[in-house]
Formats: C-alpha cells, structure tokens, sequence
C-alpha cells in the first residue's frame, strides 16, 4: 500500500505494518512516528479533510527533516543551503513560518553594537 509524502508499507498481521520505503530525507529519521501520526490522523480526522491531514503530514516530514540548531553541518551543505536561498526567493520561512534568514541595515548593526545613540 502507498502511503503520502513517500512512504510504502503492507500489512503485516496483527495490527503491524511492514514499512518498504521511507523518503530519502528521513533515512537517517526513525519513520515510526511519522507513520503512527499518519495513521491516527486518517482514523481519527475530527472534521479534517485528507488534502488539510496531508499539508499537516509534509510539515511534519519537513520538519523532522530540517537542520536543528547546535547540530554541525558540512560547509558543502551551508553552501548549497545558502545557493538555494539565493535563487528562491520564496523560501523564506522554515515550515512552522520561523524566518530562515533576516535583513539587518548597517544601521541596526551599528546601533547595536552602540556606535549609533
């Protein structure tokens, strides 16, 4: 059976799934929990419709799979980040809509390191 945002699994008796694939992003991300989430949101909809529990589902996938903060990264990887960010300009916002990236005026800078009253 084909699951959304990538995921593939089958029954596998007595209430268990076998899972077969998981999106690359998440390789490195227990699918446990994105997959139980999927699960209870398809049972238990409350009034949502199935595009509403899929958008909820990506942002979850999105955000199991973004950097966290004090986690290293690669400069290869800030690089490409930064490259995306400069032929994109929509991607502006992480998918909780945190600002990724934001202006500061020489001004503001200065005015914060007390060279401006």
């Amino acid at each position: 059976m084909a699951f959304p945002a990538g995921f593939a699994a089958e029954d596998f008796g007595e209430g268990c799934l076998r899972v077969r694939e998981v999106p690359a992003i998440l390789e490195d991300t227990p699918a446990e929990d994105l997959l139980t989430e999927l699960c209870e949101r398809l049972l238990h909809r409350g009034g949502m419709d199935e595009e509403a529990i899929y958008d909820e589902l990506y942002h979850s996938v999105a955000c199991k799979a973004a950097i966290k903060g004090n986690i290293p990264s690669m400069q290869r990887e800030q690089q490409e980040l930064l490259r995306l960010l400069r032929e994109d300009p929509t991607v502006r916002n992480c998918p909780h809509g945190r600002p990724v990236a934001i202006v500061i005026t020489r001004r503001e800078l200065e005015r914060m390191f007390g060279r401006i009253v």
